[in-house]
């Protein structure tokens, strides 16, 4: 049995102009995920395939820069990837059809 005033079960319930607003506001959120990913997988892809890049600059500075670009790309992430709603973290997914806390829809 809950204890009284715990709300881990119970579903808010939201008007339609709410739910559009976090479809809305989800689409935002998943754009800037996505636009995240070019600028963290291109000096990637240069560490990974890049010896004369990696030879120039050498391979401290490039280790260095990289980590340091992957732990600002990740603390963004953990920001940004909330539910609209009831902001906990989204997981692991680029799409999801809801939010697994909540339950908002953010599909059509």
């Amino acid at each position: 049995m809950l204890a009284p005033g715990h709300t881990s079960r119970m579903r808010k319930r939201y008007t339609e102009k709410q739910k559009k607003d976090f479809k809305e506001r989800f689409i935002q959120t998943r754009r800037y995920q996505i636009a995240l990913a070019v600028p963290v997988f291109g000096p990637l892809l240069l560490l990974l395939a890049g010896k004369r890049a990696v030879a120039d600059l050498g391979l401290q500075p490039m280790l260095l820069g990289t980590a340091l670009l992957l732990a600002v790309a990740a603390g963004f992430s953990w920001l940004n990837w909330r539910c609209p709603a009831c902001r906990k973290h989204l997981g692991w997914t680029l799409n999801p059809p809801c939010c697994p806390r909540c339950r908002v829809e953010f599909s059509s």
